[in-house]
């Protein structure tokens, strides 16, 4: 899959991911449970049969909890963005699977790494007096 695609997904999924769990009371523990497990497969799960399975189950639990939303697109929106992605990178192949761990590897690398603080330039928050006249 291509880079920029793939940065795409990842952009959706971590977005998603946020806002779901801003939305967590409003979701039953069934579907918060559905969540959590497919947001953590690709750092604790090698892709296989049973993945797929599992996934396909999950998504299912998720695509079912639409008509309990239906009085809130947004989150409707959003676990479909979830969904979508969820089932495009665990049920897919697993090419497809390691693709988007390797980049999730990367981009979580990315976030911790702790940044070098720039140096202060050398700026007075007083004014400068004004010189006195001659």
């Amino acid at each position: 899959m291509d880079q920029i695609v793939m940065n795409q997904k990842i952009s959706r999924w971590n977005k998603a991911c946020r806002f779901l769990k801003g939305k967590q009371e409003d979701l039953s523990a069934e579907e918060w449970a559905a969540i959590k497990s497919l947001a953590g497969f690709w750092r604790k799960r090698s892709f296989d049969e049973n993945l797929v399975s599992e996934s396909k189950k999950l998504i299912a639990t998720l695509s079912e909890a639409d008509k309990l939303h239906s009085n809130d697109e947004e989150l409707v929106t959003w676990l479909k963005k979830f969904r979508d992605v969820a089932k495009l990178m665990y049920t897919k192949d697993q090419e497809t699977f390691e693709q988007f761990k390797a980049a999730k590897e990367l981009e979580r690398a990315n976030r911790s790494r702790p940044t070098t603080p720039q140096p202060e330039s050398p700026q007075s928050t007083e004014p400068e007096p004004e010189p006195e006249p001659k």
